[in-house]
């Protein structure tokens, strides 16, 4: 799960590359304070049990709300900005992904595969030996996938 922090830096990076190349910020009111005041609110409205790539989707279906609900290119308000988060989690939610259910958080094979899915950085552990072949055998991850972090000239961060 992500922390707080965690969050916020998603969305911070969410809004300046996604939102602040669409819109341009209102005139008269500091740049700055706008970003914050949104990325808040944005954050106040999303679950704290979340995963990353749940918040990928959430962001994702943020920004199709956002820019389709625009009156224009200047930035919406921060009120805009809440009533698209929640129905951006409401989706998610309704397609059980979030909720009162803990069961995607508690397998740990299950979170490496979604990660593994999702392009994102996993534990060294999950791509060798018997780990590894658990890992296939409950997720349905395959070689091909597991070759992608084993090759040397994959990035890394």
């Amino acid at each position: 799960m992500m922390n707080y922090e965690q969050r916020v830096e998603y969305i911070r990076n969410w809004f300046r590359n996604d939102m602040l190349t669409r819109f341009s910020p209102p005139t008269g009111a500091d740049p700055k304070a706008v970003a914050s005041d949104t990325i808040e609110a944005v954050n106040n409205n999303i679950p704290s049990n979340i995963l990353p790539e749940q918040m990928n989707s959430i962001l994702s279906s943020l920004t199709k709300n956002v820019v389709h609900s625009a009156r224009s290119r200047t930035l919406p308000i921060v009120k805009d900005f809440i009533e698209q988060t929640r129905k951006s989690t409401q989706a998610l939610r309704e397609g059980g992904s979030i909720g009162n259910s803990t069961e995607w958080s508690l397998d740990p094979f299950e979170v490496a595969a979604r990660r593994i899915r999702a392009g994102e950085a996993v534990a060294e552990a999950f791509l060798y030996g018997r780990q590894k072949e658990q890992l296939m055998q409950r997720t349905g991850i395959n070689e091909g996938d597991i070759q992608k972090y084993l090759d040397p000239t994959a990035h890394t961060q």
